[in-house]
């Protein structure tokens, strides 16, 4: 929101600034959680199930689906630098794209045709949210180097 508001008022570089600040505050949103998950290992997911082999499978996914949602911090910080610059259209564009051609044949493929299961879907989220946090980075920085140059002018 406060890049959104630098860049109503013109302040390309102050807007730039807190999109900055705020992908360190979504890291830390999501790390003290993560890292409170990863320590509690199978004993905290005993606290969800009574079968000690419940909580042993579901700890085989629990790493991965923490690391699936590391570069959704980007993809969430870029989307929202876009849309506080009015630019909803390419956030929809880039999310449908990646639904569409990465995540839905890469779950298909890797979850049920590799048969990965559970794993593989979370590794089809995983290259989802990379590939949605490129997309979203690259029209960011296209949006932030016309900003500059209707600047300078």
């Amino acid at each position: 929101m406060l890049a959104g508001h630098e860049a109503g008022a013109g302040h390309r570089a102050a807007a730039e600034r807190w999109r900055s600040i705020g992908i360190r505050l979504l890291l830390i949103v999501y790390a003290a959680p993560a890292a409170l998950v990863l320590l509690g290992g199978t004993a905290l997911l005993g606290l969800f199930t009574a079968s000690a082999e419940v909580a042993t499978l579901a700890w085989q996914v629990v790493p991965l689906a923490l690391l699936s949602l590391a570069p959704m911090v980007w993809a969430m910080a870029y989307g929202s630098f876009l849309r506080a610059h009015g630019d909803t259209r390419s956030v929809m564009i880039a999310n449908v794209a990646g639904d569409y051609l990465v995540l839905i044949p890469l779950s298909w493929l890797l979850g049920l045709t590799f048969g990965f299961g559970l794993p593989g879907i979370y590794a089809a989220w995983t290259a989802f949210t990379i590939m949605l946090a490129l997309l979203l980075r690259i029209r960011a920085m296209s949006l932030a180097a016309r900003g500059s140059a209707e600047a300078a002018r």
